[in-house]
């Protein structure tokens, strides 16, 4: 059976202690046709492993999977579109290009923003640093859009403009880490996603 793909299927990647029902996620939910939502484990390892095999499965169904990553959901995009270069575009917002130092602050019991209980523990961490990799300038260039804002209290947005120095940007002056006023950088998000 000859399958018609579709154009492009959009998946939100959450960040540390968030979920599918976090409000960026539900707002982009309804910004997009085909849109997923995930909600991930707390293993890096395991989140990887989720999102793998969602990109694997859809792919057969889409010319173009863009993975939208927010904080922690930055850096595992990052991930994915060095295993798919040609099959995944990203829009990092406030990405967390260094986890595996940003993270292990928060090593022991957490509770994420809907009240679950976790630990986070040091094979996490580990996780963390295995997945770690770098983007080529081509890949960046191409199929990387990245967002922050300079007032981000939990990550230093230099830290991403200097991982991702070829990167489309954007800069917002102020903010914060949750990247406020995201509905005004949807028509730059919606181009990057449209773009071939």
């Amino acid at each position: 059976m000859n399958i018609q793909k579709k154009a492009n299927l959009v998946i939100f990647i959450h960040g540390f202690k968030a979920s599918s029902l976090s409000a960026k996620g539900m707002y982009l939910k309804e910004q997009f046709e085909d849109f997923i939502n995930p909600s991930l484990p707390i293993s890096p390892k395991l989140q990887f492993i989720t999102l793998d095999q969602l990109v694997q499965a859809f792919s057969q169904f889409y010319h173009q999977i863009t993975l939208i990553g927010s904080s922690l959901g930055g850096f595992l995009s990052i991930c994915l579109l060095k295993k798919y270069p040609n099959l995944c575009k990203v829009v990092l917002i406030n990405p967390a290009v260094h986890c595996e130092v940003t993270l292990s602050k928060y090593i022991g019991e957490n509770e994420d923003f809907g009240g679950t209980k976790f630990v986070l523990n040091n094979t996490h961490i580990q996780e963390l640093s295995d997945l770690k990799t770098t983007l080529d300038e081509q890949t960046q260039k191409e199929r990387v859009l990245l967002l922050v804002q300079t007032g981000d209290q939990l990550l230093d947005y230099k830290e991403a403009l200097q991982y991702l120095p070829h990167a489309q940007t954007d800069i917002y002056q102020g903010g914060d880490h949750s990247y406020i006023n995201l509905d005004q950088k949807m028509d730059l998000i919606k181009n990057f996603v449209n773009s071939v």
